[in-house]
């Protein structure tokens, strides 16, 4: 619970900041973080030895925040770390492709093929 706690934590503050520009995309790329520990710890506490769709979850995270950093780093101009509306889209197009490739390629682990047959038995 108390990971839960932290991230919630992180989120609010990530929303109390979204006009700062840079911050939030601070605060989310911490948040991705410490979801990948937490996901990989979990799995090997709860699921050993089945698929680890933590770690294809952590891949998918780690390489939104590294696209994110590329990002900033690329087309970062303004001093001070304002990001420009372009960049702002820019880092928005990266959050919403990487819940995308995480529904695509995790699907299974959030809605697990056996719960999928049986809720359509049970219509």
């Amino acid at each position: 619970m108390g990971v839960f706690l932290v991230e919630a934590i992180l989120l609010f503050g990530a929303g109390l900041l979204i006009k700062s520009g840079i911050a939030t995309f601070y605060w989310l790329a911490v948040l991705l973080g410490i979801d990948m520990v937490w996901a990989v710890a979990s799995h090997y506490v709860h699921s050993r030895g089945t698929t680890p769709h933590s770690v294809k979850w952590s891949l998918i995270n780690l390489c939104a925040i590294l696209a994110a950093a590329l990002a900033v780093v690329l087309f970062h101009r303004r001093p001070g770390f304002v990001l420009s509306q372009h960049q702002q889209f820019v880092l928005m197009i990266i959050a919403v492709a990487r819940t995308i490739a995480d529904y695509r390629f995790c699907l299974d682990f959030y809605f697990p093929k056996t719960s999928r047959a049986s809720a359509s038995f049970a219509h």
